[in-house]
């Protein structure tokens, strides 16, 4: 049989003074729980700057995409050693005057750098691909 309950939580016909289950576990409920709920304006700040950086990256990569397609209509390589070391050094440097740790910035930074050339890798070979196959074709 299923319990019918008012609009305040307690079973249909109940009296007004009767404790409901909820209100036992809110009067049970250790001074822990109680604070962490106070986390409540930290976890939805957490979840802005998450929503930010996803947004941050997406751009990012879509910037690399655009970046191969440059490199692949310019016959410039897709490795640029000397710019990779340049935004190394750039993220370490920001790391650290914002108090990361180094070995948390050098892996974001192995991380991204590591999926932003592979995605410019297969993107301009995609491209090499394509331009072999007009030429073959003789368009």
């Amino acid at each position: 049989m299923i319990e019918q309950h008012g609009t305040d939580g307690r079973p249909a016909g109940a009296p007004q003074g009767t404790a409901t289950a909820a209100d036992g576990a809110a009067r049970q409920a250790s001074p822990a729980a109680v604070a962490a709920g106070g986390l409540a304006p930290f976890r939805a700040r957490l979840d802005e700057l998450d929503e930010q950086i996803a947004r941050l990256l997406g751009e990012r990569f879509g910037i690399c995409r655009a970046v191969a397609g440059y490199k692949s209509e310019h016959d410039i390589p897709m490795m640029q050693p000397q710019r990779v070391e340049q935004v190394r050094a750039r993220y370490l440097a920001r790391g650290s005057q914002v108090g990361l740790p180094a070995d948390f910035t050098e892996s974001l930074f192995e991380l991204l750098i590591g999926a932003t050339c592979k995605l410019e890798d297969e993107l301009m070979a995609q491209a090499d691909s394509q331009k072999t196959a007009a030429v073959g074709d003789g368009s």
